[in-house]
């Protein structure tokens, strides 16, 4: 018999820091484990967590320091290094994001015998800024190391087609590009009764009756908060109908998200009741 594919994530979010892309592969993580493939997650150790930890069916490893924890550029460093030197090293590795370090650690992985796989849900550009700060680097310069970062990785798993579209405009191998939807589980994502609908709505507080637009997310810049926070005043002021109700948490702790935070601070000063916005944690 075979033994186990070992499967390490490395995700600088994690429970209790969820984000999106982290938290659908802790649930394939039964499927992956149905094929024989043994998943672990590597992520900052933070105060008061355990080093090494069982979550549901697979392992979770916390390293660094809690100050690693606040910067992913510590962090993916932190990680390739502990990946590289473990005597039980995987045999993939998979990134949710990228970082300058992937440019010299990947092919010291592979050179242990480390396959690594980048894993894309939300679009990447020439303006996205590796870890360093956009002052330093011109655009030209950006779009070359997103190039090579991409291609330093073994394959590139996008979830969508214009995605894949937008990193082959990137520079991406396109032989190692795959799309692979993400799943729904129609079981949880079903269509709610009227009568369940009433009972939630008067749960929440809500008017049974009125219009109601629904953002269910995290509350970080690239989910377009800002854009559209003003979309809707914009449409407020036509008389439009109904409210806006913004479900999910923030993350007020990660340095990097300081301005924008700031910026929608400024932005919620300007609601007024008329605009019919309210914000509740998730």
């Amino acid at each position: 018999m075979s033994s186990p594919i070992k499967l390490w994530i490395v995700s600088f979010a994690f429970a209790p820091r969820w984000a999106g892309p982290v938290e659908r592969f802790v649930r394939y993580c039964p499927a992956l484990e149905s094929k024989d493939i043994e998943v672990t997650f590597i992520t900052p150790y933070q105060n008061e967590s355990s080093r090494e930890e069982d979550f549901g069916s697979h392992s979770v490893v916390r390293i660094g320091s809690p100050e690693d924890s606040k910067r992913s550029e510590c962090f993916f460093r932190a990680a390739y290094r502990f990946i590289l030197f473990h005597p039980g090293r995987p045999h993939v590795i998979l990134n949710l994001a990228f970082d300058l370090s992937q440019l010299v650690m990947l092919p010291l992985l592979r050179w242990r015998g480390v396959e690594s796989i980048f894993v894309s849900t939300m679009a990447v550009s020439q303006r996205d800024d590796c870890g360093m700060r956009r002052s330093k680097l011109k655009d030209t310069a950006i779009r070359f190391l997103i190039r090579l970062m991409l291609n330093r990785h073994s394959a590139i798993v996008t979830s969508t087609t214009a995605l894949r579209q937008g990193l082959e405009a990137l520079g991406a191998d396109k032989a190692k590009l795959q799309v692979i939807t993400n799943g729904v589980n129609l079981d949880r994502f079903a269509k709610c009764t009227e009568e369940e609908r009433r009972e939630l709505r008067k749960k929440f507080q809500l008017p049974q009756d009125e219009f109601i637009a629904l953002f269910v997310g995290l509350i970080v810049q690239r989910k377009g908060i800002l854009r559209l926070l003003n979309a809707w005043k914009a449409y407020k002021q036509t008389q439009g109908p109904g409210r806006l109700l913004l479900v999910g948490d923030e993350h007020r702790h990660v340095p990097e998200y300081a301005s924008f935070y700031a910026e929608l601070d400024e932005l919620k000063n300007t609601l007024t009741a008329k605009d019919g916005v309210s914000f509740r944690p998730a």
